[in-house]
C-alpha cells in the first residue's frame, strides 16, 4: 500500500518524467530532489549507476578533511606526472590526453603546481589527470571511509581514471543518486565541515566550466540562480548533481543520474528537461 502512494506521488509530482526519459532513449534514470525545508522527491534513487566523474565530489571531501586534519595544504606544490599504478596488480599506466577535458594540464608535466591548481581542474574542467595525481596522494581508501563515514553507502570510490585493468576487472566508481545527494548534504553540515571549507568547496563546485545540464535545466542565468555542481559522462552515461541557491539563500540538492542514451548532447538534454520538470513542480512554498 505504501508503494502504491508513493508511486500515485511521482505520478502527480512529475508528471512527464517518464516521457523525457522516453523521448531520449534512456535505459534508466536515478533522481534525487531534496528542498529547503528537507522534503524529498526521489525517483529510483537507490539504482546504482557507473560514477563517471561524480565521484571527484568524495575526492575533493577527502582532500578539505585532510587539509583541516594538517596533512595537506592548498599552497603545497605539487609535481604534475603521468604514470600511475593499477589497482589490480600495481603495473603502470598513463593517461590518454585526448581522452582528457583538460588537455592543458598536460603540457605542465614534470612542473610543479599548487595544490589548490589542480584540485580546481579536476572539478571545473573535470581534468582525469588531476584526479588520479590526488587521488594518489590523499588515498582512495580514505574516500571511501569517509563515504561509509557520512552513510552514503553506495558511493564506491575504488581508483582513479582510465585503471584499464581494473575497469576489465569490473572494479568501478559506482553511486546512487541517493549518496550523491548525501555528499552534497555533508558539504553543508557544518558538524562535518568547517564552515571555511564548506564555503570553499562551494566555490570550487560553482566554477565548474559545464552548465548544460542542471544549469541549463533551470535556467539559473535567467533566474540569478547559483549552481554549485559537478557532471559526470562515459560512453551512454550522463549525470549532473549539485546544490541550487536562490537570491535568498535558500538551497536545494538535485542529483539525475541517466543511462542508455545513445549520444552525450542528448544526454545533456535529457537531463536539462528532466531538472527543468523537477524544478517547476517543486514546492514554492
Amino acid at each position: 500500500m505504501i508503494l502504491n502512494i508513493f508511486v500515485l506521488l511521482v505520478t502527480i509530482w512529475l508528471p512527464n518524467s517518464t516521457s523525457i526519459a522516453e523521448k531520449y532513449g534512456a535505459e534508466s534514470t536515478g533522481i534525487y530532489f531534496e528542498q529547503p525545508d528537507g522534503k524529498v522527491f526521489e525517483k529510483n534513487a537507490d539504482e546504482i549507476f557507473h560514477a563517471a566523474s561524480t565521484m571527484k565530489v568524495p575526492v575533493m571531501m577527502e582532500v578539505f578533511k585532510q587539509i583541516e586534519a594538517g596533512k595537506i595544504s592548498l599552497d603545497q606544490p605539487v609535481t604534475v606526472k603521468n604514470q600511475f599504478s593499477s589497482i589490480m596488480d600495481g603495473s603502470p599506466f598513463s593517461l590518454n590526453i585526448e581522452d582528457d577535458s583538460d588537455p592543458d594540464l598536460y603540457k605542465e608535466i614534470g612542473k610543479q603546481l599548487p595544490f589548490e591548481n589542480l584540485l580546481d581542474r579536476m572539478i571545473n574542467s573535470s581534468s582525469n589527470l588531476a584526479t588520479n595525481i590526488i587521488i594518489e596522494m590523499v588515498k582512495a581508501e580514505n574516500v571511501q571511509k569517509l563515504m561509509q563515514e557520512i552513510g552514503a553507502k553506495d558511493m564506491t570510490v575504488l581508483r582513479g581514471v582510465e585503471d584499464q585493468k581494473a575497469y576489465d576487472a569490473g572494479k568501478n566508481n559506482r553511486t546512487s543518486a541517493r549518496s550523491l545527494a548525501i555528499c552534497y548534504k555533508a558539504i553543508l553540515d557544518p558538524k562535518r565541515f568547517k564552515e571555511s571549507s564548506s564555503n570553499a568547496m562551494i566555490e570550487i563546485l560553482r566554477s565548474q566550466h559545464s552548465q548544460a545540464g542542471i544549469g541549463a535545466g533551470v535556467k539559473a542565468k535567467e533566474r540569478g540562480l547559483k549552481v554549485a555542481s559537478k557532471d559526470g559522462w562515459i560512453t551512454e552515461i550522463n549525470h549532473d548533481s549539485g546544490i541550487i541557491e536562490d537570491e535568498h539563500g535558500k538551497r536545494w540538492i538535485m542529483v539525475i543520474m541517466t543511462r542508455g542514451v545513445k549520444e552525450e548532447k542528448d544526454g545533456w538534454k535529457l537531463i536539462a528537461d528532466l531538472a527543468s520538470e523537477i524544478w517547476d513542480h517543486r514546492e514554492t512554498k
